[in-house]
Formats: C-alpha cells, structure tokens, sequence
C-alpha cells in the first residue's frame, strides 16, 4: 500500500495504534527474552530497536499530556477574555464620551453669556458656573 497519498492526517497515531505498538512491544520483548535465554544469540539489533519504539511511544505520551495541558489553558483563557469582554462592554455603557462632557460645558458657558446679557441673575449664573467647574473636574480625573 502507497503511503504518500495518505493525507498527513491519516499519519498520526490513533490510540488504536498505540494500544499496537504497546502489544508489539511487550510481544518482543519476551521474543528477545526467550532468544536470550534458549540459545545464546545477540540481540543487541533488536533491543535498540526496541528501545527506539519506547521512547517514541514515550515521546507521544508527554506530546499528548502537554496537548491536554494547553487545551485546559485555552479553556481558561476563553473564561477570562468573557470576564475581559463584559467588563469593557459594562465600562462603555456607564461612562460618558469625553467629547459629550465638552459640549456640554461649551454649552453651559454660552448660558451663562445669555443670562448675564438678558437677565443678569447672578444665582442662575454661578450655578451655571458650579456646574461647568464640575464638568471640568470630571474631564481631569476628578477632584484634587
């Protein structure tokens, strides 16, 4: 069977495949124990290759404790960027635009313009006044 037209997908262990290697494993080992023990035959070759097909099995087994890792930290990460994403939605909806707080301040002024020209009512003025120093407190982060 033609390997290189399995898409690179198809080419990663399944856990059907590692329970096989495990089985082969264990299955050669004991062949190379009964080789070692019946007749007297160096099976040096074979305990390296053994050998290479644990730590690869080895290998695998930290790959996908370290995948579960990162998954359960995605997880976390998703909760958070939520909490992140409510509070910045909740601070938009209570606060006030800069610019609005400027207009209203140029607004305010021009009232105490009109008042001093037409009425000339100085309680109407200073609180017009109170209130711009206020918006201005407001506009550099409160008051000192």
């Amino acid at each position: 069977m033609d390997m290189s037209n399995k898409t690179s997908d198809k080419n990663v262990a399944t856990e059907d495949d590692v329970r096989i290697v495990k089985a082969f494993i264990d299955y050669a080992q004991e062949v190379i124990d009964d080789m070692e023990y019946e007749r007297p035959v160096d099976v040096t070759v074979y305990q390296k290759d053994l050998t290479s097909m644990q730590n690869i099995l080895a290998e695998r087994e930290q790959q996908d404790k370290r995948i579960k890792e990162l998954e359960e930290e995605i997880v976390e990460l998703k909760k958070y960027n939520r909490i992140v994403s409510d509070r910045v939605v909740e601070y938009k909806k209570n606060s006030i635009p800069k610019q609005t707080v400027i207009d209203k301040i140029e607004e305010l002024k021009k009232q105490i313009s009109i008042d001093i020209c037409i009425e000339n009512n100085l309680e109407k003025h200073y609180e017009l006044k109170y209130k711009i120093d206020v918006l201005q407190e407001l506009l550099e982060g409160g008051r000192k």
